[in-house]
């Protein structure tokens, strides 16, 4: 089946089975998909925050506030880069493991404009991961390194906060790449239940009849 979770899509295969918790579907595999969004009374409009021309925030979660002039003035402050050391490879199952692993992340969309004037990372026009604190932000990137294999992961960080965002995304991008970094690394759970009592939590999502858990091995 077609599933979003916190702004990306993957097709699921479920299967059924029983728990303390009664039945649900836990994933036998998953894969990178797109689909039409759900139309009428299954249907779930994405979140949009603009930030200025050519970059916005977009998410799922309703209640999510925003230091919205704080990310504006973030946005003209000066670029903290921080390289990880780790292999930047399978940006699929990166990104599924970032916005699963921590509640303060959404995903950044940056026209192709901003992008050709170097004001941002290539990663950032096709929508990428960037972890929020208060008005600082990072969000991840590569560059050419053949020590780790090809690529290597790094961040992008703005804000008065920019050298603590920065070492927290760069954790995750360790954490995945020693702990995570094949294909089929996630465990997708569902568990049919009352919506809105996943949130906010890292690895969990509220869906309107039931909760997704998605773990890592």
């Amino acid at each position: 089946m077609p599933l979003r979770m916190r702004g990306l899509t993957r097709s699921v295969a479920f299967e059924r089975v029983g728990s303390a918790d009664g039945v649900g579907l836990v994933s036998d595999s998953y894969r990178l998909c797109g689909f039409v969004p759900m139309q009428g009374a299954g249907s779930w409009r994405e979140r949009v925050v603009p930030l200025a021309d050519g970059v916005a925030l977009r998410l799922d979660d309703e209640s999510w506030e925003f230091d919205v002039e704080g990310l504006r003035e973030a946005l003209a402050s000066a670029r903290l880069e921080r390289w990880s050391g780790a292999a930047f490879d399978l940006p699929d199952e990166l990104e599924l493991f970032l916005v699963t692993s921590t509640p303060q992340v959404a995903l950044l969309h940056v026209s192709d404009t901003l992008v050709a004037r170097g004001w941002f990372a290539p990663s950032a026009a096709r929508g990428v991961p960037v972890l929020i604190s208060g008005g600082s932000f990072a969000y991840r990137t590569k560059r050419p390194n053949e020590a780790t294999g090809g690529f290597e992961s790094g961040v992008v960080a703005h804000g008065p906060d920019a050298e603590g965002v920065a070492t927290r995304y760069v954790e995750l991008l360790r954490r995945w790449a020693r702990d995570h970094r094949r294909r089929g690394a996630a465990r997708i759970r569902y568990v049919p239940r009352a919506a809105g009592a996943a949130e906010p939590s890292p690895g969990l999502v509220a869906k309107r009849h039931g909760t997704v858990a998605i773990s890592w091995s």
